[in-house]
């Protein structure tokens, strides 16, 4: 079962820097997580949120933006750490990635990106909300991995149609009469906020056999697993 740091692990250090990627690979994930958005001029930028506000104390909007702002902004609860490019991430060579794209025209850039890197198709994972952005990956990258960030369980199917990899369902989506899909099945832990969860539920989805799991505590999650 692999293990998914939810925005890069964010229990040391803040979400989605390179800081919290590298201690979640430390103990023990198998992929990190970010969340990738365009500024207003077209930079790839790492933000879960479409304006700056929660992390960063800005109610700015990513998308209206420069690179050049964004890059300027400090974590509110952490200023020693800036908001993080996409290429960050790059340059520190951590891998391997889920990233999950926000805004589907950034595909063409962010997989140039991935290109100028040389991160190959076992490096990353595409997070995909869209089952129509997966056939623009698969024109530009043939045998990309792709996980199916569904609305509702119900599209589990039009992703399945073109392709997707693996698919994802909610905590709370899970009964015990959930069935298993036809490719391997990713569960994101939301028990009082997302990718957040008791050692109770976890023991209930560890009972269930997911394929994966996305959480912010990668140590906790591999400390029930031992």
């Amino acid at each position: 079962m692999k293990i998914i740091a939810h925005r890069s692990g964010p229990t040391l250090f803040p979400e989605q820097t390179v800081a919290s990627a590298e201690q979640a690979l430390q103990d023990g994930a198998d992929l990190v997580e970010l969340d990738v958005r365009f500024t207003a001029d077209k930079a790839v930028v790492v933000c879960h949120d479409s304006n700056a506000e929660r992390v960063f104390g800005d109610k700015r909007k990513i998308g209206e933006m420069t690179e050049t702002e964004f890059s300027a902004l400090r974590h509110k609860n952490a200023p020693a750490y800036s908001a993080h490019r996409f290429t960050d991430y790059l340059q520190s060579s951590i891998k391997p990635l889920l990233i999950h794209v926000k805004e589907d025209d950034v595909l063409p850039l962010l997989i140039q990106h991935l290109n100028d890197y040389r991160y190959t198709d076992s490096d990353v994972v595409f997070g995909i909300g869209n089952s129509e952005a997966v056939k623009t990956i698969r024109a530009l990258r043939p045998n990309a991995q792709i996980l199916a960030f569904m609305k509702n369980a119900d599209c589990a199917e039009s992703f399945l149609q073109v392709g997707a990899n693996y698919i994802r369902l909610w905590e709370d989506w899970l009964t015990p009469d959930t069935k298993p899909f036809s490719v391997p099945t990713w569960i994101m832990t939301n028990g009082s906020e997302v990718g957040v969860t008791t050692e109770e539920n976890l023991r209930r989805i560890l009972s269930l056999h997911p394929d994966g799991i996305l959480i912010n505590d990668v140590r906790m999650l591999n400390n029930l697993m031992e």
